[in-house]
């Protein structure tokens, strides 16, 4: 387990003393340096708009409308972009949070991408079927990845 008491596998917090993720019964003795969390030695420029992503060290994303701009309704189609500024990824699953004013989760969303090579873009939306309300706030965590060739 990571001194920051975080699951690897699904991003849950956990108590430092716990065994098992709470969440999704994952071992939490494996090390925190795996795929995705370490970084690069010369990571790339992130382009203006883009916020980190959790448990991902050179991950970025940006939120908005999935019809371009910002969101109008605040219950359609979220837009996300993920930015690679480090290490070119596979098979890379990230969850998506839509959080209220008062940090109750709105929406959780998985998104696997098939890639997402260093310094480039990749979108995807989260449906407005997913979305119960219009979130305060978008949070974007790293759940696993492989490294690409």
């Amino acid at each position: 387990m990571g001194n920051d008491g975080i699951c690897g596998e699904c991003g849950a917090g956990n108590l430092p003393v716990a065994h098992f993720c709470s969440q999704c019964g994952q071992p939490l003795d494996a090390s925190p340096q795996t795929v995705g969390r370490i970084g690069h030695p010369s990571p790339a420029a992130i382009p203006a708009g883009f916020e980190k992503c959790q448990l991902a060290t050179d991950l970025y994303f940006r939120v908005g409308s999935a019809w371009g701009g910002t969101r109008l309704l605040g219950t359609e189609n979220l837009g996300i972009s993920i930015f690679n500024a480090g290490y070119s990824l596979k098979h890379v699953e990230l969850r998506v949070e839509g959080l209220d004013r008062k940090g109750r989760r709105v929406f959780d969303f998985l998104q696997k991408l098939s890639e997402s090579p260093r310094r480039a873009e990749m979108s995807f939306e989260v449906p407005s079927y997913e979305i119960s309300e219009a979130p305060d706030r978008v949070v974007v965590h790293l759940v696993s990845a492989e490294y690409s060739c």
